[in-house]
């Protein structure tokens, strides 16, 4: 018990020193032109991280001499193998052991960051406290949580019907000469892609766990493909997902009367970018995949449940078609695992639906090419 108090009484006399050598850290300090060494945080989902493509080149475009670093989730890392325009990639894993987090904790702290911007808006605690035990002098951020008396420049989050990429640059303009651009604005490098005969349709089946409300039945999946294979027998058609989705694959299987390319759980984020850079249509759920084929400018199918259209559904329709049942819910932001109307915005969407938002993506000038 001594030495754990010993510990304790140490720790916070550090800290306290540290905090009175930092005099001017809790005041806020004006926002400069120049930055030497900036961190954005943006760790969550792949989507949210598509989405915020666009502010975080944006910032790159503002501070085009910094040593720009981005932190976010491990198993997405790789999208910045095609988008390079950070400086560095740092992963982190929220389900870290705590040894892990004060390892990455002290990571953060010898960096000597001069500004952090965190972009997340969800329950970001642990980062707003690693930015801030960190002792970032410029800390912006979402003031959601009752934490945003950890940033020296926090946003209120007004998330209702606003487009994702539209938020996270509220946090973006704060800083000086950051100019708004928009997702068709960030370049994929198409001379990666090869060109091929085969007509190449992806289909993703899944949604993330958390979001399992927001997933088309499976069966219907099955049955679209069935009836795609029958009227086009030369269309390829590969079957997209991570691992979490193998069990759910074995589900579509079942119902399959024909043969399909699997690739799921077998790509990694920068293989599933090159894959996907073949394709020629994707149909899916309003998730990743999807955000990952309006960034690549690959025609889509979204099927879209219980999830707000004007916050994170496609915001270009000219070469995508979004399917869903209209309902007069008065719920603006419909992100909800409870439904008085048993979620028939996603249940009600049939296969004829879809398919007949397939054949007019085939009628589409250039959506598909020739020979079918």
């Amino acid at each position: 018990m001594k030495l754990k108090k010993y510990m304790m009484n140490l720790f916070w006399s550090v800290l306290k020193k540290l905090v009175l050598r930092k005099r001017n850290f809790f005041k806020t300090p004006q926002l400069k032109d120049k930055y030497k060494k900036i961190l954005i945080v943006r760790n969550d989902h792949l989507g949210d991280l598509i989405l915020s493509l666009p502010a975080i080149y944006a910032i790159r475009k503002a501070y085009p001499d910094a040593h720009i670093s981005v932190m976010v989730n491990e198993s997405f890392k790789d999208i910045f193998y095609f988008y390079p325009f950070v400086n560095s990639i740092i992963s982190y894993n929220k389900n870290w052991p705590i040894l892990e987090k004060i390892k990455f904790f002290l990571k953060i702290f010898i960096l000597r960051f001069d500004l952090s911007i965190d972009i997340c808006h969800g329950k970001t605690l642990e980062m707003a406290l690693i930015t801030f035990f960190s002792f970032i002098p410029a800390r912006i951020g979402f003031n959601v949580c009752k934490h945003g008396f950890l940033f020296n420049y926090s946003v209120f989050l007004d998330s209702d019907n606003i487009f994702e990429t539209d938020i996270c640059f509220n946090i973006a303009k704060i800083l000086p000469n950051v100019k708004e651009i928009g997702l068709e604005d960030i370049k994929f490098d198409k001379q990666e892609r090869v060109k091929k005969d085969d007509i190449l349709i992806g289909i993703n089946i899944g949604v993330a766990k958390e979001n399992f409300i927001k997933a088309w039945d499976i069966n219907k999946f099955s049955e679209l493909i069935n009836k795609i294979k029958k009227d086009f027998p030369k269309i390829k058609i590969i079957i997209l997902g991570s691992k979490s989705e193998l069990e759910l694959l074995e589900k579509l299987k079942r119902g399959l009367n024909c043969d399909v390319i699997s690739m799921v759980g077998k790509t990694s984020l920068k293989k599933l970018f090159y894959l996907m850079s073949f394709l020629d249509l994707v149909i899916c759920n309003n998730t990743g995949i999807m955000q990952l084929a309006v960034l690549l400018k690959i025609p889509a199918i979204i099927i879209n449940g219980p999830s707000s259209i004007k916050r994170w559904g496609p915001q270009n329709l000219k070469y995508n078609i979004l399917i869903t049942k209209n309902l007069e819910c008065g719920i603006k932001d419909c992100n909800t695992k409870i439904c008085d109307k048993d979620f028939y915005c996603i249940k009600g969407i049939t296969v004829d639906d879809v398919y007949s938002a397939f054949k007019r993506q085939l009628n589409k000038r250039g959506t598909i090419k020739n020979g079918i």
